[in-house]
């Protein structure tokens, strides 16, 4: 594995879905100091629901490949380009070289935002409906035990 890359890649991520969920919360705030009727409602629907998806999608993507980057042993920055933004690739294979953390819950968030991520709906156009992941305090969760096992094993 490269370290560095793997460092870098798990740095950029992390920044990322922190931010989504900094939004998300701004975006409240923002409901509430405007008296809309439901603020979490606005927060993952509203002005502000495209930009916090994509930043999620983008940390996932981002601290799985510095996952892979963790099992893998021979992996280059090409390797993780052909990987492109396919979230469940990257997660079957963080599985397969043994990663230590049940990827249930990595799982299933990369199933809801595998297609609306690897189809660029959230930076183009995109159908009217589509799954976003609809608990973002329990996608704040996944995320959180994710980046411990992932800070875990990069620190070894």
């Amino acid at each position: 594995m490269s370290k560095e890359l793997a460092q870098q890649l798990y740095q950029v991520g992390r920044s990322h879905a922190l931010s989504a969920f900094q939004l998300y919360q701004a975006a409240i705030r923002y409901a509430e100091e405007h008296g809309l009727e439901d603020p979490e409602h606005f927060a993952f629907n509203g002005i502000f629901s495209l930009s916090t998806h994509y930043l999620l999608g983008l940390g996932l993507e981002l601290m799985l490949k510095a996952a892979v980057c963790s099992v893998e042993a021979e992996i280059s920055p090409n390797d993780l380009k052909r990987l492109g933004h396919n979230l469940l690739d990257a997660v079957d294979r963080v599985e397969r070289g043994g990663f230590e953390h049940d990827m249930a819950a990595v799982r299933n968030l990369a199933e809801i935002m595998q297609q609306p991520y690897l189809s660029h709906w959230l930076r183009y156009e995109h159908p009217d409906q589509f799954p976003l992941p609809g608990d973002l305090d329990q996608v704040q969760e996944t995320f959180r035990l994710f980046d411990e096992a992932l800070e875990a094993k990069l620190e070894r």
